[in-house]
């Protein structure tokens, strides 16, 4: 009897492994602390102090010598063209009247994780600096903190504030789509838009759908493909959120990079949703465990099991809306429409997974 030969594995599933090994060095190469800042408020009826810390890059008035960082001692030689560029970044706002005024008492070391529980120690040297602020005496109810030190080319960068009023401490993370806090809100105040919110915040998710959902199905997989990502993603972000499980933050984004480059290659050879509910849930599952950490990062631990359920209802809802949303943007190109059609369905795919490799290439 002719004995078959093994199946080799196709091109496409070959190339889809060697990029995943190529993300997986270069999410790991490019891990860095440059988009992270932390500060520590103090509310007193005295002033307001505040310990900001933050990458030397974002106060470029402060390097004196041209290397890109601003240590301590440059904070002190550059103190008054420091505050000025601060003035519109970092604005503490009293109850209908101006912005409070501030000054800047030197720099120091900068400081990381006494304050953001997502930094296993002080943060480095030789990237951050932290500034010591103090605010004009003002009122300490209904102050409302802005924060607006991001650039445009990082946005996933974030700011964890610890703000401490008396004897409440509260947590807020500053990002691109949320740069206002009010001091003394309610932590569980807005959870659902916060969900929200963070679900768009998540570039690499949306790409994994938008590539997911261009091999156009019936309106029955397209329910079943809909509904095993949500399931997938709000058991993640509840697991993860619970601290149930957990994954390295360098982990996390390779296999986020890794469902985008994926599901766009197998759109070379797959031609409608049949059967892709199984990737859909498993990788569902690290997009909620990566959403995980703005809620952990928002919330203290002990209450985010009773602000969980808001939280992620705002998440889910939203991204059900996208995926409604992409499901009739992308009908149009199903394979019933033709060579020409599957040729646009396989060029957008091409470009969702080289969108997904850039982003890994900024260490998004």
């Amino acid at each position: 009897m002719m004995q078959l030969a093994p199946p080799r594995p196709s091109r496409p599933r070959l190339a889809g492994l060697a990029l995943g090994v190529l993300l997986l060095v270069v999410c790991q190469a490019r891990a860095h602390w440059a988009d992270l800042a932390v500060m520590q408020v103090d509310v007193r009826p005295e002033g307001t102090r505040v310990a900001l810390t933050i990458p030397g890059g974002l106060i470029p008035q402060g390097d004196v010598n041209g290397d890109g960082k601003v240590s301590p001692e440059e904070v002190a030689q550059r103190t008054p063209e420091i505050a000025r560029a601060l003035e519109s970044k970092l604005v503490l706002h009293a109850p209908g009247g101006p912005p409070v005024h501030f000054r800047i008492e030197g720099g120091s070391r900068p400081l990381g994780a006494r304050v953001d529980p997502r930094v296993a120690s002080d943060l480095p040297g030789d990237t951050h600096v932290t500034l010591k602020i103090v605010f004009d005496p003002s009122p300490t109810e209904g102050l409302r903190l802005r924060y607006d030190l991001f650039i445009a080319d990082a946005p996933n960068a974030t700011c964890m504030a610890q703000i401490v009023r008396g004897a409440e401490v509260t947590q807020h993370l500053f990002s691109q789509t949320d740069r206002e806090y009010l001091v003394g809100e309610p932590i569980a105040r807005g959870l659902h838009a916060r969900g929200a919110a963070a679900a768009l915040a998540q570039p690499l998710a949306l790409l994994f759908l938008a590539a997911l959902l261009l091999a156009a199905g019936s309106a029955a997989q397209l329910t079943e493909v809909g509904g095993s990502y949500l399931a997938g993603h709000a058991a993640g972000l509840a697991l993860a959120g619970l601290e149930v499980v957990g994954l390295d933050a360098g982990v996390l984004q390779t296999l986020a990079v890794l469902s985008v480059v994926f599901a766009a290659l197998e759109n070379f050879w797959r031609t409608d949703l049949t059967g892709r509910w199984k990737i859909a849930a498993g990788f569902a599952l690290v997009h909620g465990v990566a959403l995980a950490g703005a809620l952990r990062a928002a919330v203290p631990r002990e209450e985010i099991t009773a602000v969980l359920p808001a939280f992620l209802s705002g998440a889910e809802l939203t991204q059900a809306a996208v995926i409604v949303g992409l499901a009739l943007l992308t009908r149009p190109l199903a394979p019933a429409g033709g060579d020409r059609l599957r040729r646009v369905r396989l060029a957008l795919s091409a470009a969702l997974a080289l969108a997904a490799l850039a982003l890994a290439a900024r260490g998004l």
